[in-house]
């Protein structure tokens, strides 16, 4: 069954946020609240594919693995699923891989991540498919 997360569960401090947060001067809730209004907004805006892995790059270009790992969890589980369920593919953490890490690895990507069949597979069991482009893939795969 696909898991229905979305951004529901983010309190979500209204701040208007220009371009990036200035992270020398911000403090854990300050990263916090600027990744939820990001993913609030890619919700809204219904961004996805390509689109939304660019926005990604350039919303979060200056975090790091640390920098992610000061955002409540929770907020970093919603923004995982918000880019997975868009096709912005972010690895699974593990034991030895955090979210925090899978997150910032993808920030370092030259190009987006070409899923496979199998990732496919994982994104219909676990994901409302909110991506044209993978719901497309996923079709004509099928057909």
């Amino acid at each position: 069954m696909a898991g229905s997360q979305d951004t529901r569960d983010l309190k979500i401090v209204e701040t208007t946020w220009d371009d990036r947060i200035d992270l020398r001067k911000a403090s854990s809730t300050d990263i916090t609240n600027y990744t939820a209004s990001k993913v609030n907004f890619y919700g809204k805006q219904n961004v996805s594919d390509s689109n939304l892995w660019e926005l990604f790059q350039d919303d979060f270009g200056d975090f790091t693995a640390r920098t992610f790992s000061q955002v409540k969890l929770r907020t970093q589980q919603v923004l995982r699923y918000c880019l997975r369920s868009r096709c912005v593919f972010i690895f699974k953490n593990s034991k030895r891989k955090t979210i925090s890490q899978t997150l910032s690895d993808c920030l370092q990507e030259e190009e987006q991540y070409e899923w496979t069949d199998q990732n496919l597979d994982d994104i219909l069991k676990n994901y409302d498919l909110k991506s044209p482009k993978l719901a497309r893939h996923i079709a004509n795969r099928e057909g």
